[in-house]
C-alpha cells in the first residue's frame, strides 16, 4: 500500500505513469489511468484510505495523495521540499512526475 505519491502537470491533463506504477492498488490504478486526476473519486479515496493536498504554483498543479493519517501539514511539506526540483524538471519540458517516496 502507498503511503504517499505525488502527480503533477498542467490542469486537465492526464498524468502519464512509469513502469513501477503496479504498487499502486489496482483499483486506484484503473481510476488514475482512465480518468483526470483531479476526478478521482471520493469513495476510491476512501476505499484506499487517501487525501488529497493541492498546490498551484504558476500553471504548475501539484497533486499529492497521503494516507489519512497523516497530517495536512505533513502533506504540504512534500510539496514544498521538492517544489523547485518539480518547477526546474517542468521549465525544462518534463510534464508529468510520478513520485513514490513511501511504499510499504
Amino acid at each position: 500500500m502507498i503511503k504517499a505519491f505525488i502527480i503533477y502537470g498542467n490542469d486537465g491533463c492526464h498524468p502519464i505513469f512509469a513502469e513501477f506504477l503496479d504498487v499502486v492498488p489496482h483499483k486506484l490504478q484503473y481510476y488514475m489511468q482512465n480518468e483526470p486526476f483531479q476526478k478521482i473519486s471520493d469513495d476510491i479515496l476512501q476505499e484506499h484510505d487517501l487525501k488529497v493536498h493541492t498546490e498551484h504554483y504558476h500553471s504548475l498543479r501539484l497533486v499529492v495523495y497521503t494516507s489519512r493519517g497523516m497530517s495536512s501539514g505533513e502533506g504540504k511539506h512534500f510539496l514544498h521540499v521538492i517544489k523547485d526540483m518539480l518547477v526546474h524538471l517542468f521549465n525544462h519540458g518534463v510534464s508529468f512526475l510520478l513520485f513514490l517516496p513511501f511504499c510499504l
